[in-house]
């Protein structure tokens, strides 16, 4: 975990144990298509970022792509069978093999600039959700991370959105977290970028 991610993390989960999920959280995996228009659009801090239910008009490269550019291995067409998908790679077990994004987030700066989009990524065959994140290399980036929550039960009967993983994204670059169950629950991804000078900014998808 590199410097500063322990504050992003911990800033993450302080906030999201002050607010449970509701006991009706949404479950419903019906495959969202192509977003054409965003959802939400919301301007914060000289930023525009849109939510989008599905995929944004943001081509994100494949986990095989990306797999095969960071010399990871890639799948042959198959699923692995596996007891449980928890904290694995989509790509080497197959599970991206039938991949859809789910939810999506992109900002942008006022000129229209795309720097940065987070998709949550889910199979409908292993049921697992996993983050996927593109940086572009846009003057003083210096790097983004990508973060899975997923909503779990707690001692006291709440649920609560916990803290699953992440991966770091260079710039210019997309890069994908490791995959968690996402049956019978719903998860989200949380994207950051940092910059030289020690701005930055977030943005989360919808829950899925």
């Amino acid at each position: 975990m590199k410097k500063g991610s322990l504050v992003l993390v911990a800033l993450g989960i302080s906030f999201l144990l002050a607010n449970p999920v509701g006991a009706a959280a949404q479950v419903d995996k019906a495959a969202p298509s192509r977003a054409k228009e965003p959802v939400r659009v919301e301007a914060k801090g000289g930023l525009i970022y849109e939510h989008y239910n599905g995929a944004s008009s943001v081509h994100l490269p494949s986990e095989k792509e990306i797999a095969k550019k960071h010399g990871k291995k890639v799948n042959k067409g198959h699923v692995t069978v596996m007891s449980a998908y928890d904290d694995t790679d989509p790509e080497i077990s197959g599970c991206a093999n039938d991949a859809i994004t789910a939810k999506s987030v992109v900002v942008k700066n006022k000129a229209g600039t795309v720097l940065a989009t987070t998709e949550l990524r889910y199979s409908p065959t292993c049921r697992t959700a996993w983050g996927r994140m593109y940086v572009n290399d846009y003057n003083s980036t210096r790097y983004g991370e990508v973060i899975l929550y997923r909503a779990e039960y707690a001692s006291d009967g709440n649920r609560y959105y916990t803290y699953k993983t992440e991966t770091f994204v260079s710039p210019g670059d997309t890069n994908y977290t490791n995959q968690f169950n996402d049956a019978g629950t719903t998860s989200y991804a949380h994207g950051f970028v940092s910059d030289r000078y020690g701005n930055d900014f977030g943005a989360k998808t919808a829950p899925y």
